[in-house]
């Protein structure tokens, strides 16, 4: 993915979590989908963005892999759907 793929990706994560605010949590206790869990996903969606606006991008990969696991994991989302976000960011 480019680097603006990352940024418009994150861009709709950050959208569909907007009832949280991003915030960076001590994440050892997070075990659950609690607004806690979903600030700190939010938080590093701008991580993400700010990562790729730095021309970051291995770790942009790796921390999106992470916020879309915790998605998955959290109920948010399937593996298909992530995928597919993924193929559509490389090919637009």
């Amino acid at each position: 993915m480019t680097k603006q793929d990352i940024i418009e990706l994150v861009a709709r994560y950050d959208t569909e979590l907007k009832l949280y605010p991003p915030e960076r949590s001590d994440t050892s206790q997070v075990l659950a989908a609690t607004p806690q869990a979903f600030g700190h996903l939010r938080w590093m969606c701008g991580q993400i963005k700010q990562f790729a606006e730095e021309g970051r991008l291995d770790k942009c990969n790796r921390w999106l892999g992470f916020v879309q696991g915790a998605l998955w994991a959290l109920g948010r989302g399937t593996i298909d759907r992530f995928r597919e976000d993924n193929v559509c960011a490389k090919s637009a």
